[in-house]
């Protein structure tokens, strides 16, 4: 019942969150805006651990389309990239490991469905895994790719 409700304007959201991203040029609004993505892709994620929900199903190019740009996204805002302890993860990393866990389990519980997006996700992985650093506030990112 709460699928039927709620599947529809969360994809909604994470869609006009991407034009938002897409258009903003403010690092504070930037940073506000990937807040946001990080609880999305926590609620995606929880959604759908049990079971592949038809409304995920039949809008998977969507989400797939979305988290393959966000596995991509390049930006010079220190505020997404950085952060002040140098052993917690920064935001921009922290949404790309949600995102790798999302993939993992559209990987081993829905493979057939997500067959056609494999070879896509696995180069932006490997790309991403090559240019993430060897710092300890990118392990959750490393760990999340790797699986």
């Amino acid at each position: 019942y709460i699928l039927d409700l709620f599947a529809a304007p969360l994809l909604e959201l994470f869609l006009t969150l991407g034009k938002e991203i897409d258009a903003t040029t403010s690092p504070s609004h930037l940073v506000t805006l990937f807040h946001s993505l990080k609880v999305i892709c926590g609620i995606f994620y929880s959604l759908n651990a049990v079971d592949l929900p038809e409304y995920f199903e039949d809008h998977m190019n969507e989400w797939m389309s979305g988290f393959l740009k966000y596995l991509q996204f390049k930006t010079n805002h220190k505020e997404l990239i950085e952060h002040d302890n140098e052993d917690v993860s920064p935001l921009l990393p922290k949404v790309q490991a949600l995102i790798c866990r999302s993939l993992n389990l559209y990987m081993e519980k829905y493979d057939e469905e997500f067959t056609n997006f494999l070879p896509v996700f696995c180069k932006e992985i490997w790309t991403l895994l090559m240019q993430t650093g060897l710092e300890e506030r990118y392990d959750m990112l490393a760990i999340a790719a790797i699986r």
